[in-house]
């Protein structure tokens, strides 16, 4: 092969794989900011709380120690431009 197209296959790959670490720490961040909010603004009174998809849980502790669902909160976050 010719080295032009080695080095034009190596940039390419170079590029795609930063671009696509930079896509999945940005999605980990969105996430974890996600589930933050969900456990600091809407489930502070509760033990524990669980964020999926768009659902908030908050759960807290019965009797003998199991955590139950004490309250579900739909979230629809605004998209930031």
């Amino acid at each position: 092969m010719n080295w032009k197209i080695i080095g034009i296959i190596c940039l390419t790959l170079f590029l795609a794989e930063n671009f696509l670490l930079g896509y999945f720490i940005y999605a980990g961040y969105v996430e974890n900011g996600k589930m933050l909010e969900c456990y600091y603004n809407f489930c502070s009174g509760y033990d524990d709380a669980w964020y999926e998809g768009s659902v908030c849980s908050c759960y807290e502790s019965d009797l003998l120690g199991n955590s139950i669902v004490a309250k579900e909160t739909i979230i629809k976050w605004l998209k930031h431009n």
